[in-house]
């Protein structure tokens, strides 16, 4: 044995005898009571607190005054020896408090300042192995910021009195431009994506002057990176809470090695210099297209402050747009108002011959509001001199055909053309301009000349340009209670190419980008059979579903399946066992008014205000983690029993429309399916961009 190990044996045999030596000395005190069960105390916005608790202290929001002196240094103020909770202790440094004990799932709810004294009644250690001290008032302080009596071992807290974390609320934005979505937050990263004015997209955090954002590319695809701030407007901006780049998006910063100068140079006297010649500077990284709209193809970018040489100008749909040669010596566009310019250069004006958007107007567009009554669906073409223009405009039981009306190319040049419309009893003017977008509005002002009196009208429709099919949509009407198909009957089977009361749907559908297939009723559910489809509405919903098709559908959305899963009015003996099996109960049958008036701002409920229900049923019942999103007005109310009188338990206001998440799929449910036949722009569009997200 070496000298240094026999020591050490020595001090530690020393240390035992005296540890002894104390605890005989502590017999002679007075017992120390067992600790009662902790009960978990909570904020009363979380849950409510035990009847036998104590009143809790009020936590303030801004930074607390201790009535106690802080110590002027490290050393912590003196704790008195307790025996039973709660036990004193004293903040070390400034802490936040949280609503439970870990700090990435819960949120903050006060303050100690160092020196301030707080008392414990519980402790708790959490997945991450931190041992967490919960205070009396119910919040929680990580215990490494806390001084407290070596002696003292605060009683355990049950994981059944650990509070359930609150569900923070996502946080949206819009660009407002151009935001170049990039892998890192770096100018210098991979551009993933591009996302142009008015979209939307959810901010996750941000990172110096960076926002972490989740969206969608042009293809309907999820894309999550980074963005610049500035490109983003959001009334929640202040909310954004600060978050770290991972090691990959911070490694994915492309470095540019520092050239050595050869001289000082000035920037603002070249800046100068070039505006003077006739070049131009990007405010900010801003896109370059192929003709003077944003409806031409996407050129490339260029960035902020990158000289562009100015060759003519031109004006379309309100905006002055510059055409510029860029660095790869191309002719590209860019809009005026985001560049800098000297003033007193003067810019040619390109030829009216050389810019035309009469490729813009050809093809089928569809109204993008389902509710609308007016025009259902224009069908443009040209044989390079004249328009012609096929429009049908809604009719029972099939769409009424104005026939196809035409007029000179050359009138539509500018994005904007007039036709003229002559009927046995009216005369019509037709404004259609195109819009941003990919859109098209169409001003019909109509003279009556039947001699009814009727005073003359205006008609105003948005349409959107229709896209080749890129995903597959599933209509599942095989339990359709006679919304769907009516009025075609069982007897006479089921076909598409008639009309029925889902027609206009489907072909929005497919306008949108959508193929469609569209189940009879009789058709049996199979999973295979949905695992085919990127998205299945299923409407109606009160047939005899086996189980086997039921669990088809279970097993379908927990794999990443999404469902829009729309019921209809269930009155007594009636029930929606596909919606049951998810935890959703829907019931009675809507009366009175029957309209919602309150939605909940979410992004399946963006630019909704009101909406006519129609006949269906309420949500009765829905898992705590789903999002009731549409509720019905005070004067709705369900009608349980089917008498057609509101009973004074039959309930007003009730939810009818939700969304939840259901292993990896998600489902948007509603109490109708009428409805939704003819919902207001932009419901539909924006459930189905939640669903495909």
């Amino acid at each position: 044995m070496t000298p240094h190990l026999h020591l050490r044996r020595v001090s530690t045999i020393i240390f035992v005898l005296g540890t002894i030596a104390f605890i005989i000395s502590a017999c002679g005190q007075e017992p120390t009571p067992n600790p009662t069960e902790v009960a978990l105390v909570t904020q009363t916005a979380v849950a409510p607190a035990l009847a036998d608790q104590t009143t809790p202290m009020p936590v303030s929001t801004d930074t607390p005054t201790s009535t106690d002196t802080p110590a002027p240094t490290d050393t912590p103020a003196t704790i008195t020896s307790q025996s039973s909770p709660p036990f004193e202790a004293v903040a070390k440094r400034d802490t936040k408090t949280w609503q439970g004990p870990d700090r990435t799932i819960y949120p903050e709810t006060g303050q100690l300042t160092k020196g301030q004294r707080a008392s414990i009644v519980g402790q708790y250690k959490n997945s991450l192995g931190e041992l967490w001290y919960q205070l009396e008032d119910g919040n929680w302080v990580w215990s490494i910021w806390l001084n407290l009596a070596d002696e003292i071992d605060p009683p355990d807290v049950k994981p059944s009195n650990i509070p359930t974390p609150l569900t923070p609320q996502p946080i949206f934005g819009e660009v407002n431009y151009v935001a170049r979505v990039m892998a890192g937050p770096s100018q210098k990263s991979e551009v993933l994506a591009t996302l142009y004015a008015g979209e939307s997209l959810e901010i996750l955090g941000s990172y110096k002057y960076w926002y972490k954002i989740r969206g969608t590319d042009k293809n309907g695809e999820s894309i999550e990176g980074w963005v610049t701030s500035v490109s983003v407007e959001s009334p929640e901006a202040k909310k954004v809470k600060e978050i770290t780049p991972t090691a990959k998006e911070l490694a994915l910063t492309i470095a540019t090695p520092t050239p050595t100068p050869t001289s000082t140079p000035n920037p603002e006297q070249e800046k100068r210099q070039l505006l003077a010649n006739g070049y131009i500077f990007p405010k900010k990284t801003v896109n370059l297209r192929s003709g003077p709209g944003t409806m031409y193809s996407k050129m490339g970018v260029a960035q902020a402050s990158e000289p562009l040489k100015i060759i003519g100008q031109y004006k379309l749909l309100g905006y002055v747009w510059y055409q510029v040669r860029d660095k790869n010596n191309r002719k590209v566009w860019i809009r005026s108002d985001l560049v800098d310019i000297d003033e007193t250069l003067t810019v040619p004006q390109v030829p009216d011959a050389e810019v035309s958007l009469v490729p813009f107007f050809l093809g089928d567009w569809y109204n993008e509001s389902l509710a609308s009554g007016g025009i259902t669906k224009v069908t443009i073409r040209t044989d390079g001199k004249t328009m012609f223009v096929h429009i049908l405009g809604k009719c029972l039981p099939s769409d009424c055909d104005w026939g196809e009306i035409t007029a000179k190319a050359s009138d539509a040049h500018d994005g904007a053309f007039t036709l003229y419309h002559v009927t046995s009893f009216s005369e019509s003017t037709l404004n259609l301009r195109l819009l941003n977008g990919n859109r098209l509005q169409i001003i019909d002002s109509v003279h009556y000349t039947d001699n009814s009196g009727r005073p003359d009208r205006q008609f105003v429709d948005t349409l959107f340009h229709c896209r080749a099919p890129s995903k597959k949509v599933l209509i599942d009407a095989s339990y359709d209670g006679g919304v769907w198909w009516f009025p075609q009957r069982p007897d006479e089977g089921f076909d598409t190419s008639r009309h029925r009361q889902g027609r206009w749907f489907s072909d929005y559908l497919s306008c949108m980008g959508f193929e469609v297939t569209e189940l009879p009723r009789g058709t049996q559910i199979t999973q295979e059979l949905l695992n085919n489809y990127s998205l299945v509405i299923r409407t109606g919903g009160g047939g005899g579903y086996l189980e086997s098709e039921v669990n088809a559908y279970l097993n379908y959305v927990s794999g990443k399946g999404r469902v829009l899963l729309l019921s209809g009015a269930l009155l007594p003996q009636r029930s929606d066992a596909v919606a049951e099996a998810f935890g959703i109960q829907f019931g009675g049958g809507t009366q009175g008014d029957q309209i919602i008036d309150k939605f909940v701002p979410h992004p399946i409920t963006q630019g909704m205000t009101t909406m006519h229900y129609g006949w269906g049923s309420g949500i009765l019942a829905a898992p705590d983690s789903s999002t009731l999103l549409a509720f019905l007005s005070q004067g709705t109310y369900l009608d349980m029993n089917n008498n057609k009188i509101h009973d004074a338990d039959e309930p007003t206001g009730s939810p009818v429309i939700g969304s939840m998440t259901y292993g990896n799929g998600k489902i948007i449910f509603s109490g109708t399916t009428y409805a939704w036949l003819e919902s207001p722009y932009p419901l539909l569009q924006n459930s189905i961009r939640w669903l495909l997200k």
